[in-house]
């Protein structure tokens, strides 16, 4: 999908239902959930139209309309028929129930979500650091446009270009007003306590580790090592296979969780409370980190001690054995953006939850109840994803 045709994409996408004929569109859409071949020519996907286009899909599948039930069954079918069979090949099968096997079973239960309040927000240390960036010399519109290329990467078409702008517009503004306040209550809002603090959650699946590249390359064969602009920071900060995958957009990663379908269910990305639930596992609600309340670099790759992501390790694992949930990188959330945490109230904004800190930021963000948030279409290179799913009833 190239920019050009973005908008004739989005437009199928989320044609209204009054206009869609099922065969024909279901056939007009085909392209976009077309499985690959192993290759980073014959594997592009626009994860974004797979989004939008799910819910129409889904629907005419669901009514008997054999052509959209094709179209799904044969996108559902990838992961299991190609790779966890070993029809592709037998290195591929390994890392396809590698990925299967990661998934632990967690208990249902009840827990305190957020943090005492005066844990959140901003320390004298960041607030000094932010005041010495915001002084430093340089044009501002020049200097925004750097920061934002360096901090996220966009999806391509046009919604992505709208969001750059609209980023490099913002950072202008605080450049050129020297705003710290605005810095502030953008990057470090006082958010973290929910509107119900005491949370039911039920059992559920969760990934030991964030999704590493070996993963995410079954879906998406060169990501991170093919012709993309981001491939020598990709190189630079996770160049492994068994090293998280980064510079994935919530939309890669809600896609990524619907192709991983076997035994007749897909993935999920986990909610938000079941998230905070998985980082404190059973430890004092009120305690910053699952070991304590001082940063400690051996338990967490974070506050940029490392320069870069980490394999998982059994030394960063919590009690309840799971993996880098704080620190190495910033895992998405299925949840959209609420000032206050509730899961069943509208949505405040299109931007995504996410959670846990990164190798890149300062030991606060690090925190199990710090929370995160960026706009679907954005990607970072100290931001990866983790995989939840239900279990089998």
């Amino acid at each position: 999908m190239t920019e050009d045709y973005y908008w004739v994409w989005r437009f199928l996408a989320e044609m209204h239902d009054d206009a869609v004929e099922p065969d024909a569109w279901a056939r007009a859409i085909e392209p976009v959930f077309r499985p690959g071949d192993g290759t980073a020519a014959g594997t592009k996907r626009s994860t974004e139209m797979i989004y939008r286009a799910w819910d129409t899909l889904q629907q005419l599948s669901d009514e008997g309309a054999t052509v959209a039930r094709e179209v799904l069954t044969c996108f559902l079918n990838e992961f299991e028929r190609d790779f966890l069979s070993g029809n592709r090949n037998e290195d591929l099968r390994k890392v396809a129930e590698q990925f299967c096997e990661s998934l632990v079973e967690l208990p249902a239960g009840e827990f305190q979500m957020g943090a005492p309040p005066e844990k959140q927000g901003v320390s004298d240390d960041v607030r000094k650091h932010l005041e010495e960036f915001l002084r430093q010399e340089g044009d501002p519109a020049a200097r925004a446009e750097s920061l934002v290329d360096q901090l996220y990467s966009y999806t391509p078409g046009k919604s992505g270009q709208e969001q750059r702008r609209g980023d490099i517009a913002w950072w202008t503004r605080i450049l050129r007003d020297n705003d710290l306040d605005a810095v502030v209550r953008n990057q470090y809002p006082l958010h973290e306590t929910p509107e119900e603090p005491i949370q039911q959650v039920s059992d559920f699946l969760l990934a030991r580790w964030p999704t590493i590249n070996a993963w995410y390359r079954l879906f998406s064969p060169e990501h991170g090592a093919g012709e993309v602009y981001y491939r020598e920071k990709y190189s630079e900060v996770s160049p492994e296979i068994n090293t998280p995958a980064i510079f994935v957009s919530w939309y890669d990663a809600w896609a990524f969780c619907k192709w991983a379908h076997w035994e007749q269910r897909s993935c999920r990305l986990p909610r938000e409370h079941e998230w905070e639930y998985a980082a404190k596992a059973g430890t004092p609600w009120k305690q910053n980190y699952w070991w304590g309340d001082e940063f400690d670099g051996d338990k967490c790759n974070g506050d940029n001690r490392v320069g870069r992501t980490t394999p998982p390790t059994d030394d960063h694992a919590n009690p309840w054995e799971l993996g880098d949930m704080l620190g190495n990188v910033w895992e998405w959330t299925a949840d959209e953006y609420r000032k206050q945490y509730h899961r069943d109230k509208p949505a405040e904004s299109s931007a995504r939850v996410l959670r846990g800190g990164s190798w890149y930021n300062n030991a606060l963000n690090c925190r199990s109840a710090c929370r995160n948030n960026g706009l679907p279409t954005v990607s970072f290179y100290y931001g990866g994803f983790r995989v939840a799913r239900a279990r089998r009833s």
